[in-house]
């Protein structure tokens, strides 16, 4: 009977058995759990000295140019982190108000090295 119902309602046996297991013990059984996801691989005081290094620009960090490619940011957090992360899972560190922002030359450059590019930084206006 109960393998006609889990059929009829369109779930997996095993699940059905699972939940109808979990309301026998009571309506709290059958609520929604958390769901965690992976742990953060860096934590919120890195992710702010993140912010500040990206800042700097990446000409300070030792590029050419002072354009952020994501390949470019997994370098620098390997570098003062030791994570590794690929550079398809880097992203900007917060929303950039246009895809490509302007260096201090006035024009966007195009990255000699491999990766997608993430925003301009400004330079520091002495």
């Amino acid at each position: 009977m109960r393998t006609v119902v889990a059929r009829v309602l369109g779930v997996n046996r095993t699940s059905f058995y699972r939940r109808r297991k979990a309301a026998d013990q009571g309506p709290q059984a059958l609520a929604a759990l958390p769901q965690r996801g992976p742990t953060p691989r860096l934590s919120d005081d890195q992710l702010r000295e993140l912010d500040g290094l990206l800042r700097h620009g990446a000409a300070h960090h030792g590029w050419p140019n002072c354009l952020w490619t994501t390949a470019r940011v997994a370098q620098l957090i390997r570098r003062h982190f030791g994570v590794s992360f690929r550079p398809d899972h880097v992203g900007p560190p917060r929303p950039a108000p246009a895809p490509l922002l302007y260096c201090h030359s006035g024009k966007a450059r195009r990255s000699e090295s491999k990766g997608t590019p993430v925003f301009v930084s400004r330079l520091p206006d002495d």
